[in-house]
């Protein structure tokens, strides 16, 4: 079901990008831009094709659907995300790899801190207080956080399980600290492996059988609801107008709006996981909010 693997079946125009036409780009690059190229042993990378482009490799099609989702819900809630241009299928026959091509999303030249080399682990809002030192002007750091604040929506209604260091990135500057754009959302909607180490959850669907919600990032902690939540929601109404939208939220119109965009089949039997997991997830919210 959200396993299968890909094929043009599913995908049904994908950009075709060669191997040959990967190792001409690749021997074209200067020595020290190589280690930023594709390469067969580690997909999810960039490469360079006229201009700066990131391949996100997915491996089946709940993968694939996870990152477009995610990248939709970010644009309704006006959150700075990954754009994908198109589904790529990059490699020679027995040798392929599908994956989402998206040109420029990050600066290659720029230096991107972790939060973790500009201070520590973290443990809610306070987390984010102890970024406030770069901060010159206090209507910067409010926006920063009204940012963070939309990244937790979006993975908490994605049940996003990978939202770590690696997958997060910032912007440095001379007076402030922007978030970059987010991206990586393949590991979510219950179909993940992986337990990320900042969630109190061992199994995926945990979440349905409990209270509340545990969210943990690299940047945030916060159970919903708790003391901090309610605080949270009075110093930042933009939060609760983020979940107030996600509450409503159409996911049968995001993939509709997937499948015509990208050129998707999508299975029904696909179609019926989301829309099911959509209605449960909104009648947590509900009982949240």
């Amino acid at each position: 079901m959200v396993n299968r693997k890909l094929d043009n079946e599913i995908v049904q125009k994908p950009l075709i990008i060669s191997s040959d036409a990967i190792n001409k780009a690749f021997d074209n690059m200067r020595t020290d831009d190589r280690t930023l190229s594709f390469r067969d042993d580690r997909p999810d990378n960039w490469i360079y094709l006229d201009d700066w482009y990131y391949f996100k490799q997915v491996k089946n099609i709940g993968q694939l659907l996870n990152e477009l989702i995610g990248q939709w819900i970010a644009g309704k809630l006006k959150a700075d995300s990954i754009a994908y241009k198109c589904v790529a299928r990059l490699g020679s026959p027995g040798y392929e790899h599908f994956g989402l091509l998206s040109k420029n999303f990050k600066d290659l030249r720029t230096y991107h801190p972790s939060f973790f080399e500009l201070d520590e682990s973290p443990i809610g809002m306070e987390s984010l207080e102890l970024l406030h030192q770069y901060f010159k002007k206090e209507e910067d750091f409010r926006k920063f956080v009204v940012q963070v604040l939309k990244m937790l929506c979006i993975d908490y209604y994605m049940n996003q399980v990978d939202r770590t260091d690696p997958n997060v990135y910032l912007v440095r500057r001379s007076r402030s600290i922007l978030l970059g754009k987010l991206f990586d959302y393949s590991e979510a909607f219950d179909l993940s492996k992986t337990k990320c180490y900042f969630y109190n959850y061992p199994y995926n669907k945990d979440w349905e059988s409990n209270d509340s919600y545990l969210y943990g990032s690299c940047l945030i902690t916060m159970e919903l609801p708790s003391a901090l939540y309610e605080e949270t929601l009075k110093k930042f109404p933009e939060f609760g107008k983020c979940l107030n939208l996600l509450a409503n939220l159409d996911l049968n119109e995001c993939l509709n709006y997937i499948a015509k965009k990208y050129h998707l089949n999508i299975p029904e039997e696909v179609r019926d996981y989301y829309l099911s997991y959509a209605e449960k997830k909104e009648e947590q919210i509900r009982k949240i909010i």
